[in-house]
């Protein structure tokens, strides 16, 4: 065997070497996608956990939530900061899932339930109330997008729930 040929056979196991690094990185990568799609989903439950406890276990607050997104004008002003804190919590919430979405870690079935939660809740007084406080604090993609399903005059139109997507809000934007 001349020198040339274990140059050759060198050339040859490095890339292969290169080629197993490569197909074990892209299984990483995969598991570890895998394993933040299914943290989403926990973390989706826990909040609605914590954001729905306190409606759950106290016919105040039940109450409280009711009547401002109904009539959130007929709170008194405590009462309608306790609202607005409240629906920013959801918001927030709101934000992070866009930003999972844009990042292809939420799948289409849950951001479908996600669009549905959003243009129903989208339509209470103190959600738009809410949004008008807490509007400048977030990008301009996510305004964007949020102003579709907190526009008064679309949510009462009932936007199809299919029509949103942050990739399109986001070339909108550029």
């Amino acid at each position: 065997m001349q020198l040339s040929d274990l140059g050759a056979l060198g050339e040859f196991i490095s890339a292969l070497v290169v080629m197993i690094t490569l197909i074990y990185l892209a299984i990483q990568m995969r598991q570890n996608t895998s394993a933040l799609k299914n943290g989403q989903t926990q973390q989706f439950q826990e909040l609605n956990h914590d954001v729905l406890a306190p409606l759950i276990n106290s016919r105040d607050v039940a109450e409280m939530w009711v009547k401002g997104g109904q009539e959130f004008s007929s709170l008194d002003v405590i009462d309608q900061q306790r609202m607005v804190f409240f629906e920013w919590r959801v918001i927030s919430a709101w934000n992070h899932y866009y930003h999972m979405r844009q990042q292809n870690l939420i799948d289409d079935h849950f951001w479908r339930e996600l669009l549905f939660i959003f243009q129903t809740v989208g339509t209470r007084q103190s959600m738009q109330e809410a949004w008008r406080v807490w509007r400048g604090a977030y990008l301009p993609g996510f305004k964007e997008f949020m102003d579709q399903y907190l526009d008064p005059m679309r949510t009462a139109g009932a936007m199809p729930v299919s029509s949103a997507s942050p990739q399109k809000a986001d070339q909108s934007s550029s």
